[in-house]
């Protein structure tokens, strides 16, 4: 009995050491898994948890201070993620890490572009890779969607926005918007043309100023020459049915207005247009001649185009010794004017379109001029009010085709193709 209480003691001792091993393995094991670092893959990612990074392409006349407040960032953020000290410039075709809100000093972005970096994606000064791609059918590199001096028309489709049309076409969303006159924060709408400019023509400026012109610099439409088709009638998404066809209404100042029936169903002016546009026309000091019954015409029928909008005179009948004795105001035969409601490059579109006319774009004037003459002629002119005449080219149609006939030196007298 005594040996066999002996090798119970024995047995159960031998298990106590056993179960005390066993939980100190345990806890070993444990305290192992939480010391040793978790897998690169299961490990959350400390720039996903601040937010989401974005890149930023710089382009000509950018600066931090404009990079920054789009983004919502401060420059000084943008410094260090991008390792910028301050007074060094950026320049074109710069790539910039743009930190997310919830890195404010950028120091989180610097680590991961610095990482993306030893890996061998872009650097800051280097090159964009975006043309060089390699195809995924063979090892060519793929060539670039469009050619330099290529400039397209987009005709906007339901569900497209302007980061879309931007990434399809290779340029920047701020390069559409200044080739357009637009502004990036308001939508766009479907069936509107956009002009989307050249990858080459860097914030969209050659394709702004043909926009502003209205036509390449030989007088064919935009668009006209590549995919897309031609800018024409750019002026429908305005155009709307009005409720009296051939109803106007005129104003200018000084309280001077007209309102009524300006055309019969025969075409021709009603006594009462031909007096009220001879008043509304006539100078400051009340000086007044015969309007002639075609520009009556033109005038109804850009009103009956734009739904009977009121149309506000700028100048009409000169007689001044500032006019030119060849003037179209003189005789009675010339307007300028802006449409109410109505951007003054979609009346200008519209008028280009009609026949025997003299059309005058005046940007930085802020009115269209429109004349009766015998042949088609179209011009810009740059001057501002009360400057002399800066004109940027001439256009005349002969034989149904519109072709430049000479560009104009700034400061040059319009002589008889203006006015």
């Amino acid at each position: 009995m005594r040996v066999a209480g002996s090798c119970l003691r024995l047995h159960r001792n031998a298990l106590s050491r056993r179960v005390v091993w066993a939980v100190l393995g345990l806890v070993v094991g444990l305290a192992s898994l939480a010391i040793s670092p978790a897998p690169a893959a299961a490990r959350p990612s400390l720039v996903l948890a601040l937010g989401k990074i974005k890149k930023h392409r710089v382009y000509k006349g950018q600066t931090l201070g404009k990079i920054a407040k789009r983004y919502n960032v401060s420059v000084d953020a943008i410094r260090e993620a991008n390792g910028i000290t301050k007074g060094e410039p950026i320049k074109p075709k710069d790539l910039l890490w743009i930190p997310p809100k919830g890195d404010p000093d950028g120091t989180a972005t610097r680590k991961e572009r610095e990482k993306a970096e030893s890996k061998g994606e872009e650097r800051r000064g280097a090159p964009s890779t975006r043309s060089t791609k390699r195809s995924k059918r063979g090892g060519e590199a793929a060539k670039p969607r469009r050619t330099k001096g290529d400039i397209r028309v987009h005709l906007v489709q339901k569900g497209q926005k302007l980061g879309t049309i931007a990434r399809d076409h290779g340029v920047t969303v701020e390069a559409i918007c200044h080739a357009n006159g637009i502004d990036e924060k308001k939508p766009i709408r479907i069936g509107q043309r956009l002009v989307v400019p050249s990858p080459t023509d860097e914030g969209g400026r050659e394709a702004h100023r043909l926009v502003e012109q209205g036509s390449h610099d030989d007088g064919t439409p935009l668009g006209g020459k590549v995919p897309g088709g031609p800018i024409v009638n750019s002026w429908e998404s305005y155009a709307k049915k009005p409720s009296r066809r051939r109803w106007v209404k005129l104003e200018a100042t000084g309280g001077r207005r007209f309102e009524g029936l300006a055309i019969t169903s025969k075409g021709n002016p009603t006594k009462k247009a031909e007096a009220g546009f001879a008043e509304v026309l006539s100078t400051s000091g009340g000086d007044s001649r015969e309007i002639h019954p075609r520009l009556i015409a033109l005038v109804a029928k850009v009103s009956d185009t734009f739904g009977g909008r009121t149309i506000k005179v700028v100048s009409g009948y000169r007689n001044d010794s500032a006019t030119s004795g060849g003037s179209k105001h003189r005789k009675g035969r010339a307007i300028d004017f802006v449409v109410d409601g109505v951007p003054n490059t979609v009346v200008r579109d519209f008028v280009k379109s009609l026949d025997e006319v003299g059309v005058g774009y005046y940007p930085n004037a802020h009115f269209i001029h429109m004349d009766v003459r015998s042949s088609w002629t179209y011009w810009i002119d740059l001057s501002s009010p009360g400057q002399s005449p800066r004109y940027a080219g001439f256009w005349t149609k002969k034989a149904g085709k519109a072709r430049r006939v000479r560009f104009a030196k700034r400061g040059e007298s319009s002589g008889s193709d203006a006015e």
